[in-house]
C-alpha cells in the first residue's frame, strides 16, 4: 500500500502503471566500471527534439556493506532519493503480520533524534515534488524529490532519521488503527474495490492465517522494544540499498553518502523466512450486495504469475498486455479489462477486472467470464509482434535508453525521478544487467509457441481465482 504519494507523483505513477510499470537502469557489471548497456528497442514514440540519453548506473558498496547506486541524468534539477531495504511484507514474522506495513507508517510520523514526530500534511509542505514510503513483498522503499541544492542536507537528514526513529507504544497504537480503518474501508466501504480486495485477501496468505499478512490487531499488541529490535535487524548495511538518480547524482556527493549512511551498522543481509505465498485458485464465488446500484456488477479474476525471475515470465507479461488490449472488445456491455498487475509491486500474480456496469440480468457476469474464458482459450492468437509491442511499452524500464519525451518530461514533472530512481533499486534488487539483458532478449524471441504453452499453464481454471460482486 501506498502511504503517500501527493501531487505530481500521482499523476506521475498512474500513467506509468498504465503502460505496465517495469524496472529500469542497467548496472554496471563491476562497480564504478561504464556499463554495458543493452541495444535499444525500436522506436514506438515519434521522434523528439531531445535526443535519448543512455541509463548509466554506477555501483559502489561502503565499508559498512550498503550498496550505492547513482543514476546521472541531465535535464533536471532536482534528485530522487531512495533507500531500499531488502524486506517486505513476505518475510513479516508469524506473529507480526503486517509488520512491513506498520514501519512504513512509523517512519513516516514518529520522532526521532533532532525531530519531532510528523504528519501527512508536513511532509506535504517539506517536499512538494513527491514523497513515498511503501512497502512490497520482498523490498521496502522510502523516497523523495528534492531540489538539487537541498540534497546534501536530505542526503544527511534521511539517514539520521533512519537510525535514530523512537518507536513508542501510543505510536503503534495510533498506526495500527489506521491500518485497520485502511483495511475496514477496502472491504466493508468500497464495493466496487471489494472484488479485488478479497481475491487479494483470499489467494494470498500469512502462515498466521492473515489475509495478505496485515492483522492490525497483533500490531497493536506488539511491544514497543520488540518493534525497535526488528527494525534495527532490517537496518543493517547488507539489506540496505541508497539509489540517488537526477541532477543530485552527479554533482559530488560521495563523502555526504559515505558519510551518513557509512554510519548505519554493518552486518549482511538476514536470511528473513517467507511468510506470505500465493495459496493457489480459489473456488469461484458469487456475492449478493445490496450496496451496488442496481444492474451493476464487478468482477474479478486473479490469475497466479511465475516470479519475474522465472523464464516464463516474459510470455506471461505478453500475454496479459494483449489480452487487456483485446478485452475492450466484450461484447454487451459498457466495459474494460483493468490489466492491474504490476510487475513492480507483485511479481506473483495478475488481477484482471471486468467491470461489468449495465449488463442485463440475462447477460450479467457470468456472461461476460464465460466470453473471457473463450477468448483466452480459443479466439486469439498470439504471435511475435505482441511480444514486440509489449516491449516497447516497457521501454526505458528495462534498461533502455531514456528518450526525448522522457528527458524533457523531467523538467516539468520532477516527480519522475521517483519512478525513475525506483525501477533502478527494483532492477539491481530482482537482477543484474545480465539478467534483464536476457528478459529482454527473452521477449524479442518469443514465439507464439512460446505464448501458446504459457498460456495454457498460467491462464488455467486451476491456476485462478474468481470473485463476483452482483448489485441487484
Amino acid at each position: 500500500m501506498v502511504t503517500r504519494i501527493p501531487g505530481l507523483l500521482v499523476a506521475t505513477m498512474a500513467p506509468l502503471a498504465a503502460m505496465l510499470l517495469s524496472t529500469a537502469a542497467a548496472r554496471p557489471l563491476q562497480d564504478n566500471a561504464p556499463p554495458i548497456l543493452p541495444d535499444p528497442p525500436a522506436a514506438t514514440e515519434p521522434t523528439d527534439q531531445t535526443p535519448a540519453a543512455p541509463q548509466v548506473v554506477y555501483s559502489r558498496m561502503l565499508p559498512n556493506g550498503v550498496r550505492v547506486l547513482t543514476q546521472p541524468i541531465d535535464g533536471t534539477h532536482h534528485a530522487a532519493m531512495l533507500v531500499v531495504l531488502g524486506t517486505g511484507s513476505s518475510h513479516d514474522p508469524s506473529d507480526a503480520p503486517g509488520l512491513s506495513r506498520l514501519f512504513s507508517r512509523l517512519l513516516t510520523t514518529c520522532s526521532a533524534e533532532e525531530e519531532d514526530g510528523r504528519s501527512a500534511a508536513d511532509l506535504d509542505e517539506r517536499y512538494p515534488h513527491g514523497w513515498n514510503i511503501r512497502s512490497f513483498d520482498a523490498m521496502s522503499v522510502y523516497g523523495l524529490v528534492v531540489p538539487s541544492d537541498r540534497v546534501s542536507e536530505e542526503i544527511e537528514r534521511l539517514a539520521r532519521r533512519l537510525r535514530t526513529i523512537r518507536i513508542d507504544s501510543a505510536a503503534i497504537t495510533r498506526e495500527s488503527l489506521i491500518l485497520e480503518d485502511e483495511m475496514r474501508s477496502l472491504f466493508d466501504e468500497r464495493p466496487l474495490i471489494k472484488p479485488m480486495s478479497w481475491l487479494v485477501a483470499k489467494a494470498f496468505r500469512h502462515d498466521s492465517g492473515a489475509p495478505r499478512g496485515i492483522d492490525p490487531v497483533r500490531l497493536a499488541r506488539l511491544a514497543p522494544d520488540r518493534v525497535q529490535r526488528e527494525w534495527q535487524q532490517r537496518l543493517v548495511g547488507g539489506n540496505v540499498t541508497v539509489v540517488l538518480a537526477g541532477d543530485g547524482s552527479r554533482i559530488g556527493l560521495d563523502a555526504t553518502v559515505d558519510r551518513a549512511f557509512g554510519a548505519l551498522p554493518s552486518g549482511e543481509r538476514p536470511n528473513f523466512p517467507i511468510t506470505v505465498r500465493p495459496v493457489g485458485a480459489v473456488t469461484r464465488d458469487i456475492m449478493d450486495s445490496s450496496d451496488l446500484p442496481s444492474k451493476r456488477h464487478h468482477g474479478t479474476a486473479a490469475f497466479f504469475a511465475p516470479p519475474v525471475t522465472h523464464v516464463d515470465h516474459p510470455a506471461f507479461l505478453v500475454l496479459a498486455t494483449t489480452l487487456t488490449h483485446y478485452a475492450a472488445t466484450l461484447p454487451g456491455a459498457e466495459s474494460r479489462l483493468d490489466f492491474q498487475y504490476n510487475m513492480l509491486l507483485d511479481p506473483r500474480a495478475a488481477y484482471l477486472t471486468p467491470h461489468m456496469w449495465r449488463f442485463t440480468k440475462e447477460g450479467g457476469p457470468a456472461a461476460a467470464l464465460g466470453w473471457w474464458d473463450a477468448h483466452i482459450k480459443k479466439s486469439r492468437k498470439f504471435t511475435q509482434a505482441d511480444a514486440r509491442r509489449t516491449l516497447g511499452a516497457l521501454d526505458w524500464q528495462l534498461g533502455a535508453p531514456l528518450r526525448g519525451g522522457v528527458i524533457d518530461e523531467l523538467g516539468k514533472r520532477p516527480a519522475l525521478l521517483y519512478t525513475i530512481a525506483f525501477a533502478t533499486g527494483y532492477r539491481f534488487h530482482y537482477g543484474d544487467e545480465a539478467f534483464w539483458q536476457g528478459y529482454r532478449d527473452r521477449l524479442q524471441r518469443l514465439t507464439q509457441a512460446d505464448l501458446a504453452a504459457a498460456r495454457d499453464k498460467y491462464f488455467a481454471d486451476d491456476n485462478r481465482a474468481i470473485f463476483i460482486l452482483k448489485g441487484d
